[in-house]
C-alpha cells in the first residue's frame, strides 16, 4: 500500500496554524525623532502607537542604546479598575522569552505612596523604593487615567548596570526583550511569598535606605516585613475586574553595541 503524501502536508499545516494562533504577540520599536517626556501623556507616541486588540492595549516602544521608553494604553474598564487596587507589573526578560526576570510595579496600588515603587526579582524578592529615588540612574514612570476609563502609562528604564542601581535590563544579542503586564488580583503577591518561603527561600520585602539601593532580595533593609494590609488581601469582589496577564516579544530599534 502506498503512502498518501497529502496526509502529512496536511498535518503539518494544521501544526503550523495551531502555533501561529499561539504566538507570542510582537511588539517592534521605533526610532523617535525627538526626545520623550515621562510624563504620563501618551500624544507624542500617538503615530507609533500599536493596538493589541486580543489584550485590549495599545502599545509603543522606543530605545537609544542607553534607555528604553515604553508607552502603554489600556483601555478596557476591566482592567483599568483593578489597577488603582492592586497596581501593575511591567515583567521583563533579557532573553525574549516569558521569564521573570525583573518585574516593576508602578503603581503599586492603594497600599503604597503615589511615587512608590515595587522591584521584583524572578526568586520572589521585593524591593521598595520610589521614583524619585530611582531617578538618579536615568529611571522614570508615570501614569494618567482618563474619563473614558483608559490607563496611560509611560516607563523609561536602563539598558547598562550602573553601580547600585537594581532596576535596569541588558539585551541579549537579537535584541529580543520578553515584556509581560500583570495586574495582580488581590492577595496574590502575598501568596506567592507565602509559597517562595515553604520552599527555603524569603519572603521579606526590603526597603531601599538613603544614600544607595539593596539588591532584589535585599541585603539589609528591614527583614520579614510585609506591606500593611497584606493579612486582609483578598478578592476584590468587583464582577466586571478582569486581572490582565499578558506576555508580548518586543524588538529594540537600536543595534546595541559594536562588537
Amino acid at each position: 500500500m502506498r503512502n498518501n503524501p497529502v496526509f502529512p502536508a496536511f498535518l503539518l499545516s494544521l501544526a503550523y496554524l495551531l502555533l501561529s494562533g499561539c504566538a507570542t504577540p510582537r511588539l517592534v520599536g521605533n526610532q523617535l525623532d525627538h526626545p520623550v517626556t515621562i510624563d504620563g501623556d501618551l500624544g507624542e507616541w500617538q503615530s507609533t502607537l500599536q493596538e493589541f486588540p486580543d489584550q485590549k492595549v495599545w502599545m509603543a516602544a522606543s530605545d537609544d542604546g542607553e534607555f528604553l521608553y515604553l508607552a502603554i494604553r489600556i483601555w478596557d474598564r476591566g482592567y483599568v479598575k483593578p489597577i488603582s487596587k492592586n497596581g501593575l507589573v511591567v515583567w521583563l526578560d533579557p532573553t525574549g522569552q516569558k521569564h521573570k526576570d525583573l518585574g516593576v510595579k508602578f503603581p503599586i496600588g492603594r497600599r503604597g505612596a503615589p511615587d512608590s515603587v515595587d522591584l521584583l526579582d524572578a526568586a520572589g524578592h521585593v524591593t521598595r523604593t520610589t521614583t524619585e529615588a530611582l531617578s538618579v540612574y536615568g529611571f522614570a514612570a508615570q501614569y494618567s487615567s482618563t474619563q473614558d476609563d483608559t490607563f496611560d502609562y509611560e516607563l523609561k528604564i536602563p539598558l547598562k548596570p550602573q553601580d547600585g542601581n537594581p532596576c535596569y535590563i541588558v539585551p541579549g544579542p537579537q535584541r529580543l526583550l520578553g515584556l509581560g503586564l500583570e495586574v495582580p488580583e488581590a492577595g496574590q503577591e502575598l501568596s506567592d511569598r507565602r509559597e517562595k518561603r515553604a520552599g527555603g527561600r524569603s519572603d521579606d520585602v526590603s526597603e531601599a535606605g538613603e544614600g544607595g539601593m539593596r539588591r532584589h532580595g535585599g541585603m539589609g533593609g528591614r527583614g520579614g516585613g510585609r506591606e500593611k494590609g497584606d493579612e486582609g488581601a483578598g478578592p476584590s469582589g468587583d464582577e466586571d475586574a478582569h486581572y490582565l496577564k499578558a506576555w508580548f516579544q518586543l524588538r529594540l530599534s537600536s543595534p546595541g553595541p559594536s562588537s
